[in-house]
């Protein structure tokens, strides 16, 4: 993963990562860098000497993007190439990488995790359509449920209105 000066595009900054695997950048929140690797791990790496804070293993080997909102890390896990079903969301504590819960739909395959407001995550999937979820602490619990077309790309919210790019072409 690099870090690129904006204005030059020289590099200002390197994680090579875990060896034999790919790695993607994530987010970058008070220094700390969130990098989905190919084994199935989201790796806290700190940005001023690159060392590894903590990292957790997922259900998957193709993790989404995480999302950081406040003092937790969200995370869905890709179907990719798996088999099994490997759909999760993780809700990880930031300083310690503890995960505080996993969450799972009815099909257990891919999900993931979305905007944040007001404690509420939105999360939408391949099979089981969108999800409310709001996060208690140790627990999501499941606002509302909606079926919708599969979709396995990131929402938007704006304003009071939540977005949806769906794999069969539609905006919902």
């Amino acid at each position: 993963v690099l870090g690129l000066d904006a204005a030059t595009g020289g590099v200002v900054w390197r994680w090579n990562g875990p060896n034999d695997v790919t790695a993607q950048a994530g987010p970058v929140v008070d220094g700390v860098g969130y990098f989905a690797a190919g084994n199935g791990r989201l790796y806290a790496v700190d940005m001023i000497d690159g060392t590894e804070r903590w990292h957790i293993q997922t259900i998957s080997l193709d993790i989404a993007s995480a999302e950081v909102v406040g003092d937790t890390v969200y995370l869905g896990t890709n179907q990719g190439e798996a088999v099994e079903p490997v759909g999760q969301i993780y809700a990880v504590d930031r300083a310690s990488g503890r995960v505080r819960w996993v969450f799972r739909t009815a099909s257990n395959v891919q999900l993931n995790a979305g905007p944040v407001r007001d404690g509420v995550l939105y999360a939408s999937g391949l099979q089981d359509g969108l999800y409310a979820l709001r996060d208690d602490g140790s627990v999501a619990t499941e606002i509302w449920h909606l079926d919708t077309p599969a979709a396995q790309w990131p929402m938007a919210l704006v304003g009071e209105t939540l977005y949806e790019q769906r794999l069969n072409g539609s905006v919902g």
